[in-house]
This record gives structure tokens, C-alpha cells and sequence, in this order.
């Protein structure tokens, strides 16, 4: 079993081989991000309010928490959509099964290849956050092993779901309510009895609030009470590990080429009436691919819904308990306001630009390259500009249902200064579609998924960096310069000053910025499409 496992091993590696750019950055550069953003600049913020978390800097404190958490979170994308793949999509699993090697190689060959490739990224981040005066203990490599085993605790029952499914419809909802919430409330970004008791109870038993508690002991040389009390249950998340490997069933990686054969055709659902009454979608044919894009998502309804989840996720969890930390903030005009309150403006910029960037990009590409939805519908009357201008309205009724919900929350819990604040939601809008616009310019340019690097490249550092959790002037004036040109920043600048109710004639600028930006891309997409589909 040994040799046949370290030969799927060596096929992940000849593959990393090719895609290691990707990994660098999502794996070892994206961590480092958080680690700056987080502990260096909140941090910063929470030292000036003269607070610490016991004996601990903030950057002491967060560093071993954001190690373990990333490393638990690519497990979780890791050990979902390539699995699918290689039982559903590519088969490839199929073929390894036809050779010598049984099921149980592959599951442990993959379970290998993760760790291998997790230690890498837990021991760059190590020696990095070793660089900016994280570590404190000479025992933080031990914090490696301790990382890499909550991952593997989670990846090992995951990958066995994930066998036993027909579709990755499940999969955003995995992402979404099991893995989210464990990173932002496993005690990574503040200490876990700022939490109800109810709450403490469910982190203890996740595997990443070990695996946190395990790297925090190893980088500080704090091995107290909690210490030992996290030992004790990485040995329960090895137990896991094993339950995860009775879970594969051999059936999932054995079904025959006949079992294909007689499988049922997919049946088209039947069009719901009420999707008929969209006005004027016998006229404008960009409604009709608003009206085709509702059609197809009447299935994955959970999934929409699940979206709305991950920014008042964030909120909660920056906003209210990393807030406890900072207190108030100030602003440029000078006004001191609570913390959760000046996130709270900022998530809603960024809520309003995640949606619409993954509709341009990732499900666009997919219909554009793969499943060749846009070469059927030139079939029909409609033209290249129509597929752009439907996919752009699509985006941004789902940024404006999303920003809905986000500001109905933010009233509910009293994070609205000012009446000014209604006027958020058309700012949203316009956010989505400066974004959605760039997307989709940018997608026709990409060859393969490869390329979508570089639009996580470009989306977490102005996540984190444009003054989304700490203000501007905590930056070096140099790089002040650099944020205030980035398009996330002009959405913050105009939320929080409506959330705030301090308007002024100079938010003309961003509002033209925004503008811009969209319009070029759709240009460009129009143009570029139009090449692509009509050659």
C-alpha cells in the first residue's frame, strides 16, 4: 500500500511542478497577506488604543492562529472540487484504480500530497512571521506538524464526502458554513472567551481551534493548561483522520463504464412561471440571459443565499471581536467612531465586490470556454453586446440583493450614523458594476484557469489593504498614494462616507472613477467577445 500511495505522491508532485505559481500565491502568499494585514496594521491600531491580548502583541497572538487557519482553509478547497474532479469530471481516479493501485492508495497518496504541500506553505509562513517579529518561542517549529495535522484532520472526512457525491453543489455551502466560521471564530483573530459560552462550546470541537491552540503554544513557549488540553485533542483529530479513510467506499472509485452507459439522460427542468414575468424580456434580449441565469440557479437557491453569509461572518467576527480590542477609530474628518462600525462600511464595499467578480470572471469563463453557453446563444437574435450586457445585469441584481441584506443587518445592529445611508445601496450597485465591467473585460483574455492567479492577486490585497479594516493614515505616506488609486478604496471612501453622513461635493471623484472603470471594461468585453465568437 506504502509504494502505491508514494507513487500518487509523485504524480502531485510532477503537477505542482507546473502549477506552482498558483499554489505560491494562494498557499504561501495570501497567508503572508493576512499576517501584514492583520498583525502589522490592526495590530498597530489595537497597540495604539494601548490594548494587548494577555502577554501577547496582537502580531504575537494572531501570527500561529492565521498559520493554522489558511493552512485548514485551503485544505477544505483542496480536498473538495480536485476530488470531484477526479471521480466525476477528469475520472482520473478511475484510471489509477484500473493498475495495481486500490482505493485506499489513492486516498492516502492524495492525503500525502496535501501534507507535503501544506508543510511547504506553514514553514514559508513561519519564517516569515519569524522575519517580522512574530515568534517568540525556539519551539515554533513545532507549530509545522501542528498545522499540517488540523488540516489533515479536515481534509481526511472531507475527502470522503466529496467521493460520495454526483455534483459540487454542496461544495460553496462546505466552504461557507463549516469552513468560514471555524476560521474566523476558532480563536484566530481574538481570544475565544469573547465569545457566548454556546459558541465556545462549538469551537472546541472543530479541529481548527486545536490546531490553533497547538501553534500558538509551539510559537509563544506558553505550554500551560490550554496547551496540553490541545495536544490531547489533536490526538482525537487523528482519530478523525482514520474515521475519514472508512468513509471512502471503493464503489465511488470503482463504478464501471456500463454503469455510465445506462445512466438516465439529465432531464432540462421545466421553465417556473413566475420567471415569465420579467418586464419587457420579450423585447430586450439582454433580459432573456437575466431570465436563462434565474432559470439556472432555481436549483442552487441555497448557494445564492449561503453568499450573503460570508460578509456579516466577517462582521461579526472583525467588527464586534476584534473590535473589543481596538475601541474607537478615527476618522480623517476627526469624528471618533466605534470599530464595528467603521468595518462594517468597508465590508459592505467589499461585498459589493465580490459577487460581481466571481459572476464576470469564474462563471463567465465557464460558459464561455467550457460549457459554450454563449456560442448556442448566437444562435438566437442575440448579438456579442447583449451576452455582455446580461451577464453585467446579472451581476448586479445579485450586488444589489446582497447589499440589501448587508445593510439590513448593519441597521439591525445600530451601525448607521446617518440618513445618508440609504443611498448605499445604489453605491453598491455601482461598485458591482465597476467591477463586474473589469471582469468581464479581463476574462477574455484568459486561456485557462491557471490565469484566475491573477485576479486573486490583484482582489486580496485590496481586500485587506484598502483601508477595509484599519484607516489610511496607518500606512507609510508612500503607499497611501498607491491605495488611494486602487477602485476597492474609492467604494470604501463612498460608503463609509454615507454610512457616516459625511458628504461632499469631492465624492463626485470616486463616483467618476467607478464610472470609468466599468464602462471601459464592458467596452473592452464587447469588443473582445464579439472576436472570440465571431471570428
Amino acid at each position: 500500500m506504502a509504494a502505491s500511495a508514494l507513487h500518487y505522491l509523485e504524480r502531485e508532485v510532477l503537477i505542482y511542478r507546473r502549477l506552482w505559481r498558483g499554489v505560491v500565491f494562494s498557499q504561501i502568499v495570501q497567508p503572508v497577506l493576512y499576517l501584514l494585514a492583520m498583525g502589522i496594521g490592526l495590530g498597530g491600531l489595537i497597540e495604539a488604543a494601548g490594548n494587548r491580548v494577555g502577554d501577547l502583541s496582537y502580531l504575537q497572538f494572531v501570527a500561529p492562529g492565521l498559520m493554522a487557519a489558511t493552512v485548514v482553509q485551503n485544505a477544505t478547497a483542496e480536498s473538495l472540487w480536485p476530488v470531484m474532479a477526479g471521480t466525476k469530471w477528469m475520472r482520473f481516479y478511475h484510471g489509477m484504480v484500473a493498475s495495481p493501485m486500490r482505493a485506499a492508495d489513492v486516498y492516502y497518496g492524495n492525503l500525502m500530497g496535501l501534507a507535503l504541500r501544506f508543510s511547504m506553505a506553514a514553514t514559508a509562513f513561519l519564517l516569515v512571521a519569524t522575519l517580522v517579529g512574530a515568534i517568540q518561542s525556539p519551539f515554533a517549529i513545532l507549530a509545522i506538524p501542528a498545522a499540517v495535522g488540523g488540516a489533515i484532520a479536515l481534509a481526511a472526512p472531507l475527502t470522503a464526502f466529496a467521493a460520495t457525491q454526483e455534483t459540487d453543489k454542496a461544495f460553496p455551502l462546505v466552504l461557507r458554513f463549516i469552513t468560514l466560521p471555524m476560521f474566523l471564530f476558532s480563536a484566530t483573530f481574538f481570544p475565544l472567551s469573547q465569545l457566548p459560552p454556546l459558541l465556545q462550546s462549538l469551537a472546541w470541537v472543530s479541529p481548527l481551534w486545536h490546531s490553533v491552540e497547538l501553534c500558538r503554544s509551539a510559537t509563544t513557549g506558553q505550554w500551560g493548561p490550554g496547551g496540553g488540553d490541545g495536544r490531547g485533542r489533536a490526538r482525537a483529530g487523528a482519530g478523525v483522520v482514520h474515521h475519514g479513510r472508512l468513509r471512502v467506499g471503493h464503489a465511488h472509485l470503482h463504478q464501471t463504464a456500463g454503469d455510465m452507459k445506462t445512466a438516465q439522460a439529465p432531464t432540462i427542468p421545466r421553465r417556473p412561471g413566475w420567471t415569465r414575468l420579467l418586464p419587457g424580456a420579450s423585447m430586450a434580449p439582454p433580459l432573456r440571459l437575466v431570465e436563462r441565469n434565474i432559470v439556472a440557479w432555481r436549483g442552487m437557491w441555497l448557494t445564492f443565499l449561503s453568499v450573503l453569509i460570508e460578509p456579516i461572518l466577517f462582521l461579526f467576527s472583525i467588527g464586534i471581536g476584534v473590535g473589543a480590542l481596538v475601541g474607537d477609530v478615527i476618522l480623517a474628518s476627526g469624528e471618533s467612531v466605534p470599530y464595528r462600525n467603521f468595518v462594517a462600511a468597508a465590508l459592505l464595499a467589499t461585498s459589493s465586490m465580490m459577487g460581481p467578480v466571481f459572476d464576470s470572471t469564474f462563471n463567465f469563463f465557464v460558459k464561455l470556454k467550457y460549457i459554450k453557453t454563449y456560442q448556442a446563444t448566437l444562435a438566437t437574435p442575440m448579438r456579442p453586446r447583449d451576452i455582455v450586457s446580461g451577464e453585467l445585469m446579472w451581476s448586479l441584481v445579485r450586488a444589489g440583493i446582497y447589499a440589501t441584506a448587508f445593510l439590513v443587518t448593519m441597521s439591525i445592529m445600530g451601525l448607521i450614523e446617518s440618513w445618508w445611508a440609504v443611498l448605499s445601496l445604489p453605491v453598491s450597485v455601482l461598485i458591482g458594476f465597476a467591477f463586474a465591467g473589469a471582469g468581464l473585460g479581463a476574462t477574455t483574455f484568459m486561456r485557462s484557469f491557471v490565469d484566475f492567479d491573477y485576479v486573486n492577486l490583484a482582489i486580496v490585497p485590496m481586500f485587506l489593504f484598502s483601508a477595509t479594516f484599519f484607516p489610511l493614515s496607518r500606512y507609510p505616506e508612500g503607499l497611501q498614494w498607491i491605495i488611494q488609486i486602487t477602485p476597492l478604496y474609492q467604494g470604501v471612501v463612498l460608503e463609509r462616507a454615507l454610512v457616516f453622513g459625511d458628504v461632499s461635493v469631492w465624492l463626485l471623484v470616486p463616483m467618476a472613477y467607478l464610472v470609468v472603470m466599468g464602462a471601459g471594461g464592458l467596452w473592452v468585453a464587447s469588443r473582445r467577445l464579439g472576436a472570440l465568437l465571431l471570428p
